[in-house]
């Protein structure tokens, strides 16, 4: 199998299977030797194989064990101070990406935690950390990762019987080879010497590989009947798709809610919904303050930077990380899809004063209230949805004013530093000291302090 790590560099991986104790990797996967079967891979022998034109450097060597696995935890020690993450918290097959994706949402879940810690630190009056709080943040990312982790270890799984099955296409069914090293294994071939066994089961591999040389040959009944049954079997997808939308930006942090689609190829449909990272949308960007002026704060910067113009385009995902000012806190974000958003101000950010989490409050403003929003009432950031697309969002979330909704108004959104929405309100509630509560029972839970 030959996989391309670099285009532009000329950077492949050539993996070949490896049948131990039958082959030694220091005797049959020498650097002349892989040479000789990476050309026969590509259709070249003989001399052609060894001219430089052929541009063939291989550059190291390896031996590797399909395997899979994923740490019964995440958090080690007496104190449960050690955090695995990436390849030391779970290993997959190289069939589908997943080991560095996984372990770079392990990173992105990870690294706001300990910034939020160390900011926390900074301003506790002896310097020091809130270690109750660092091992519930810590136990709050095992929970959200491992489910994660163990549900790419499935798919990885099956993306890698998925190759093996176009192996079996080729003639090369994996099971015949188990079959032989059972044979070679057990009485009366095992009475042979290990040398003996070596030179039959290298001359039973060759014998069975021997016929794919018909591949190359054009016109060859038999190459042109695998070369069929390989084309029928790619149309069907059956082959190792490369994209798994789903897995790579569709998974979640609701322990209620792990579940995906049927197809693992699947498009991802973006929902507004809770553990989900929150969807694209395309929102015009309002830095307007009291009287029309321009503001000079960070609730009108984005990505550290000033907003200087009324129709600056943002997307919505992300939206917290864009927030923040180049030095700050990693900062949650309450997205208010209402003109009740100053009905709340001063009380929500008590309620980041009290939890010591930075939060700044964004004014979601539909396309119909555009023309009536009064600037000099609301000193918040706003983000007009000029293109409808938020409320196209909401819609088909089911988060509208419908007898099916569960929210009686509009509603208000708060998501994580890391773009994962982890509280949905109805703005009715804005009045009732539940709403505060459940606020502050979110971005808690969120940091791990519940």
């Amino acid at each position: 199998v030959f996989v391309c790590h670099d285009v532009r560099e000329g950077i492949w991986v050539c993996q070949i299977p490896f049948f131990p104790p039958y082959q030694t990797f220091e005797e049959d996967f020498t650097p002349t030797k892989c040479h000789e079967m990476i050309c026969r891979g590509l259709g070249v022998s003989g001399e052609d194989c060894h001219g430089s034109d052929m541009g063939i450097r291989i550059l190291s060597v390896r031996p590797w064990y399909m395997t899979t696995h994923v740490a019964p935890a995440y958090l080690l020690g007496a104190t449960k101070s050690i955090v695995l993450a990436g390849d030391a918290a779970h290993t997959f097959p190289p069939a589908g990406g997943f080991g560095m994706n996984t372990g770079l949402q392990d990173a992105h879940n990870l690294a706001w935690r300990l910034a939020v810690l160390y900011h926390q630190k900074n301003e506790n009056e002896t310097g020091d950390f809130n270690y109750e709080h660092m091992r519930k943040s810590m136990e709050t990312y095992a929970r959200e990762r491992r489910p994660v982790a163990i549900n790419n270890a499935k798919l990885s799984i099956k993306n890698f019987k998925k190759t093996l099955d176009v192996a079996s296409c080729l003639g090369l069914n994996h099971i015949h080879a188990k079959i032989l090293t059972k044979i070679m294994e057990n009485p009366p071939i095992n009475l042979l010497p290990i040398s003996m066994r070596k030179e039959a089961f290298q001359g039973l591999m060759r014998t069975a590989m021997a016929p794919l040389k018909s591949l190359a040959r054009e016109g060859n009944l038999y190459g042109d009947v695998i070369a069929k049954k390989l084309k029928s079997l790619l149309r069907r997808g059956e082959g190792l798709p490369l994209l798994f939308p789903l897995f790579e930006v569709g998974f979640n942090y609701d322990e209620y809610d792990l579940q995906h689609g049927t197809l693992d190829t699947s498009a991802y449909d973006q929902k507004l919904a809770f553990g989900y990272r929150l969807p694209h949308c395309i929102m015009e960007c309002a830095p307007l303050g009291r009287s029309g002026k321009y503001r000079n704060d960070s609730a009108c910067q984005l990505n550290g930077n000033l907003v200087r113009d009324k129709y600056d385009r943002v997307t919505t995902t992300d939206i917290s990380a864009q927030m923040r000012s180049k030095l700050s806190a990693p900062t949650f974000v309450l997205l208010v899809d209402s003109e009740k958003s100053l009905d709340v101000v001063d009380a929500v950010r008590q309620v980041a004063l009290d939890t010591n989490i930075d939060l700044e409050i964004i004014e979601i403003v539909r396309k119909s209230r555009i023309n009536s929003v009064d600037i000099s009432k609301n000193s918040n950031l706003k983000l007009y949805d000029t293109l409808q697309s938020w409320e196209s969002l909401v819609s088909k979330s089911g988060l509208d004013k419908s007898d099916k909704s569960n929210y009686r108004g509009s509603i208000a959104i708060l998501v994580r530093p890391d773009g994962h929405v982890c509280g949905l309100f109805s703005t009715d509630d804005f009045e009732n000291l539940r709403f505060y509560e459940e606020l502050r029972s979110s971005l808690q839970k969120s940091v791990g302090y519940l």
